[in-house]
């Protein structure tokens, strides 16, 4: 990832703190951020959802000093509450997971409840309360808005993934609230802890405690890939560019790698892809050089796919990622000319 990236030290005045949700009483438990909109729930299914509103900017230079700082714009925010949803009376306390669509006009969110097996849909900006329930009958851990591709625009498809399972939800259905019509199997009884779909909701990616993590076609409604163990334990977060050429998972502990899903392989590695173990690979060959590992210093705390510049030829993809240990890490990938 052009070489290893080095923690810097913001400066005081470039970091800003706004609280953003004092209203919750319980442990955080999922964020979800969207278009300058970000979302919370905590343990107990209460939560908020606020925007961010650009207020102004000034230019800030720092003079050289022992510890290395950036020179950055320094941007202020004023905080917008849009919608603050109540304590849910029936649902457990324990985890609970939030989602927002990518779409800029994102009017919907999210919510899902694991000991309440129930994943809340709601309008955030006409009425606080649910406007679409689905209940599961295995525990759900988080969801996905589709949107576009195959389901057309509009926030009206959702997935869910249900203890080992990604179940796809049409909220169109006139006759019910909600409507399963077709789920994925996974990891026999492992536990999904992350989903993501490429931009035109083509490909849907999940993985979790079963180490490996799998690719579904939402077109033909099968896991078309699945890569076998890119990290050593288990995998709490992917991210999928718009495209969906590329795949970055991190670990439990501080892995994060990338996988290259369009790079040219050897004709022997393209006959057992499904079951490809990168760490099995010798170094050097052409399937190997097909993801790109990097570890931090310390556990990850988050790590977020920021943003994407260029065409199919010319991308850049940026990642974030913040350890436990409070160091910021901002890494960058540009895919060479041979594709990986």
């Amino acid at each position: 990832m052009n070489g290893l990236p080095f923690p810097k030290t913001l400066d005081e005045s470039a970091v800003r703190e706004v609280k953003i949700g004092p209203e919750l009483t319980g442990i955080v438990q999922s964020m979800a951020h969207s278009n300058g909109i970000v979302a919370a729930v905590d343990e107990f299914g209460k939560g908020f959802c606020k925007r961010y509103v650009h207020s102004q900017s000034q230019e800030h230079t720092d003079q050289p000093s022992q510890s290395k700082r950036l020179k950055t714009d320094t941007a202020y925010y004023n905080v917008e509450p849009i919608w603050n949803g109540q304590k849910r009376s029936n649902w457990d306390q324990g985890w609970t997971g939030i989602c927002l669509p990518s779409e800029t006009n994102c009017s919907r969110l999210a919510t899902t409840s694991f000991f309440g097996k129930e994943t809340l849909i709601m309008d955030i900006e006409s009425d606080t309360n649910a406007i679409d329930k689905i209940t599961h009958f295995l525990n759900p851990t988080c969801s996905k808005f589709l949107s576009k591709g195959p389901f057309g625009p509009g926030n009206r498809t959702v997935a869910v993934a249900e203890w080992n399972t990604v179940s796809i939800w049409d909220l169109r259905c006139s006759n019910k609230a909600v409507t399963q019509f077709r789920y994925f199997e996974n990891f026999s009884d492992k536990i999904i802890y992350s989903l993501d779909a490429c931009g035109d909701s083509s490909t849907i990616v999940f993985g979790g405690e079963g180490k490996d993590v799998s690719f579904a076609d939402t077109r033909k409604w099968s896991v078309k890939n699945k890569w076998k163990c890119p990290v050593k334990y288990d995998v709490i977060g992917l991210h999928l560019s718009s495209d969906g050429s590329h795949c970055f998972a991190a670990g439990l502990d501080n892995e994060l790698i990338l996988h290259n899903l369009n790079a040219e392989v050897t004709k022997v590695a393209r006959s057992k892809r499904d079951t490809v173990v990168p760490q099995s690979l010798p170094s050097g060959s052409l399937l190997h050089q097909n993801h790109r590992v990097f570890r931090s210093e310390a556990q990850w705390a988050g790590v977020s796919l920021w943003k994407e510049k260029g065409n199919k030829e010319d991308k850049l993809l940026s990642v974030v990622g913040y350890s436990i240990s409070g160091k910021l890490y901002v890494l960058r990938y540009k895919p060479t000319k041979t594709g990986t």
